[in-house]
């Protein structure tokens, strides 16, 4: 009974939990950056590194061509870099293009890799 109130716990408030910790980490990696005397660019971006392209990512604060390019940029590599040691990492940045991803980079990237593989056969 017990595991059931804890998992009944975490299904009607964990989400509101684990939404306060990613933009508390946001804010945690600008705060690093400032006392390493980053710039304001990378600062910015730190800042923005959960947010989404369509608005839905953390804090919540910025969407779309908002997100500075450097945080969009990164977001697209980390997947990318995980995604292709699981499985075909251009279907879920083309899946996700417009969602998560900025839709221009994701065109960029699936171009260069199309271009890449044509070289190969």
């Amino acid at each position: 009974m017990h595991r059931f109130r804890v998992g009944l716990d975490f299904a009607i408030s964990g989400r509101k939990q684990v939404d306060g910790m990613i933009a508390r980490h946001a804010m945690l990696a600008r705060a690093l950056g400032e006392q390493l005397g980053l710039s304001a660019a990378v600062l910015d971006a730190l800042g923005c590194s959960y947010e989404r392209w369509d608005g839905k990512g953390y804090p919540g604060n910025l969407a779309a061509a908002d997100i500075p390019m450097a945080a969009r940029i990164v977001q697209l590599a980390e997947f990318v870099e995980v995604a292709h040691r699981t499985g075909p990492a251009i279907d879920i940045a083309e899946r996700r293009s417009g969602k998560q991803f900025d839709p221009s980079l994701v065109a960029i990237f699936t171009a260069n890799i199309t271009r890449a593989h044509r070289r190969r056969m």
